[in-house]
């Protein structure tokens, strides 16, 4: 019931079924041992709801309890991504992006601390060159199964909204980062959106006809994947920063409705 009314947005019915589901955990004090994904799974649910409802202080709360008891990286992560979407709530941009960024340090996975264009083309330069090596067919590559790389990379995508306006030096560095492990590691979910912003910083230095093919191929990714929560923003990258450049607008007009 919790997870239906979340599902169709009644967050504060859904917020009252999943703590009335965590009191009746309460008579069991070992429930994190005895029935572990349970437990997890009432904590997390819990836990956005609470932060669609605005309840911040149970939200952080539920976070704790869950980072304490949480068994395997995978599990973390899911709770990170919350309290970076609250941050991000609360207009707490440079929060959302320096949480983002600790986290993804503590996993081995490090940015500079004052980000500029040259860190930008080494990137850059760096993706070109595994491209070459791919002969540009990223849409053939293998899945990504690492689950430390995996996680980084749902990690870097949670901050890309609140970079662009808090830190919009490091965007293209968190980006190209998730081009290079896609290509290096495999394609995952959020590879498509990825890959269409490497197409954007491609078209912004003027190579139109190499960001459309990287766009197309990325567009493909996204239908093989199926990777429907991604698709909307594949779509706006490519359609409106990308496509324009290579053929008339009106092009666009249906994708647009399509991704709409």
């Amino acid at each position: 019931a919790g997870k239906k009314a979340l599902n169709t947005a009644a967050y504060e019915s859904a917020f009252h079924y999943f703590m009335s589901g965590l009191r009746l955990l309460e008579s069991s004090k070992d429930s994190w041992q005895l029935q572990y994904q349970l437990t997890y799974d009432l904590h997390v649910f819990a836990a956005e709801a609470s932060y669609l409802c605005l309840k911040y202080d149970q939200m952080e709360q539920l976070s704790e309890i869950i980072l304490k008891n949480s068994k395997v990286l995978n599990d973390t992560i899911r709770v990170y991504e919350i309290k970076i979407k609250t941050l991000v709530a609360k207009h707490d941009l440079n929060g959302a992006v320096e949480t983002g960024l600790k986290i993804l340090r503590n996993m081995g996975v490090k940015f500079p601390k004052n980000p500029n264009p040259l860190h930008a083309i080494g990137a850059l330069v760096k993706a070109k060159i595994r491209l070459l090596f791919r002969k540009d067919n990223i849409a053939e590559l293998g899945l990504l199964t690492d689950e430390k790389f995996l996680s980084a990379i749902r990690i870097i995508s949670g901050i890309n909204s609140p970079a662009y306006w808090a830190k919009p030096d490091l965007l293209p560095l968190l980006i190209l980062k998730v081009v290079n492990l896609s290509l290096k590691k495999g394609n995952s979910n959020y590879s498509p959106y990825n890959y269409a912003g490497l197409g954007l910083i491609l078209s912004s230095l003027g190579f139109f006809k190499f960001a459309d093919k990287i766009g197309l191929a990325a567009i493909r990714l996204v239908e093989i994947l199926n990777a429907i929560v991604l698709k909307p923003r594949t779509y706006f990258v490519y359609y409106t920063f990308i496509k324009p450049w290579v053929s008339h607008i009106r092009a666009t007009l249906l994708p647009f409705a399509d991704c709409y």
